[in-house]
């Protein structure tokens, strides 16, 4: 009956020690996915601001002719 009392008493430990791997993975995960998420919005939002794009010579043309 002892035996049995010190086994229901470990249970919980056990299921603790299973438990923690797969949580700290899974915090190691979300972590990177969030860091990989952001950095495609600032890249998505760099193409979407121009900078990339090249500059067509029919824009610099009129730029020209306007400051002069």
């Amino acid at each position: 009956m002892l035996d049995e009392t010190k086994a229901n008493g470990n249970l919980p430990s056990i299921l603790l020690s299973i438990l923690t791997g797969p949580f700290l993975l899974t915090i190691i995960a979300v972590d990177s996915l969030t860091k990989s998420l952001k950095e495609v919005g600032e890249a998505s939002e760099e193409v979407f601001r121009g900078e990339r794009l090249p500059i067509l010579e029919s824009e610099v043309k009129n730029l020209t002719e306007t400051i002069n």
